[in-house]
């Protein structure tokens, strides 16, 4: 059949479609499969020069991404052209080798940034495959940085000063306090008392300065006098606590970014439009 002689002879599928004008390569394949030819030999699919990119670029580390990119295929194609030059299997056992030996890293004390920068990849991908490997995470904050963040989250210190001041990621500092908040449960005495003590460690008060803060605001909004949906209102520089605004007013004075003199020329323009 001139279909097998063709691809014998070297010819590409798509040559091969063009040339006798075929709808589509599933005849060629189909026409292989009957004569018993082969069409695992990637030198009479693939032109040469693609295989040599294809080689040295997985040779030299490169991504099968990357590597499809540079090629404008697919990374199944890519895949395909190292199945059959045989490099698949080794780089699927080199990869095994490296996973084998994040996880023997980690377990024996070394951190996931120093693993990281050993094999020369990001943190993101050492958990991934210790997570894969289902090895559970450890909380990797020194016993220094430990006993910081649990001296200022005791002295009432917001989460947000913590993450600023430590300059540890909010994992780290989370991690840190997690057995701390397990062991130190506050037992409250009702679900008021539990949403006002929350909202004041929030801000860094305590519960008696929470409540004397309302008693001082009557309850209400300090600008409009509403008691609905109020809210702590503290400078966004300073984390310094202000006073009690509704959320309409704490909403106007962020959208206004704490300017006074924005608000007042909105004041006027609003009374002269009236």
């Amino acid at each position: 059949m001139r279909i097998c002689e063709l691809y014998i002879a070297g010819k590409s599928y798509s040559e091969i479609v063009k040339e006798l004008g075929l709808g589509s390569t599933g005849s060629i394949s189909y026409a292989l499969k009957k004569a018993s030819i082969s069409t695992s030999r990637v030198k009479h699919t693939v032109p040469a020069d693609e295989i040599a990119v294809v080689r040295k670029m997985f040779n030299d580390g490169d991504e099968l991404t990357e590597i499809a990119k540079k090629l404008s295929r697919g990374v199944g194609f890519v895949r395909k052209v190292l199945g059959q030059l045989g490099l698949l299997s080794a780089r699927r056992d080199a990869l095994k080798e490296r996973d084998s030996m994040i996880v023997s890293l980690y377990q024996s004390g070394v951190s996931t940034s120093e693993i990281a920068e050993r094999v020369g990849r990001m943190v993101t991908l050492v958990r991934h495959v210790l997570q894969r490997a289902g090895v559970p995470l450890r909380n990797e904050l020194s016993d220094e940085q430990r006993e910081m963040v649990c001296s200022l989250y005791d002295s009432r210190v917001a989460l947000s000063e913590i993450y600023s001041q430590t300059n540890l990621s909010k994992h780290l500092v989370d991690c840190a306090l997690w057995g701390r908040r397990q062991r130190n449960t506050v037992r409250y005495s009702s679900s008021s008392e539990r949403f006002r003590t929350l909202r004041a460690r929030k801000y860094g008060l305590s519960l008696q300065e929470f409540d004397q803060l309302m008693i001082d605001a009557n309850y209400a909004c300090m600008v409009c006098g509403s008691s609905s949906k109020l809210c702590i209102d503290h400078s966004h520089k300073t984390g310094s606590v202000r006073g009690v605004l509704c959320g309409r007013c704490n909403s106007a004075a962020g959208f206004a970014e704490d300017d006074p003199n924005r608000l007042r020329l909105l004041a006027d323009y609003l009374g002269r439009k009236e």
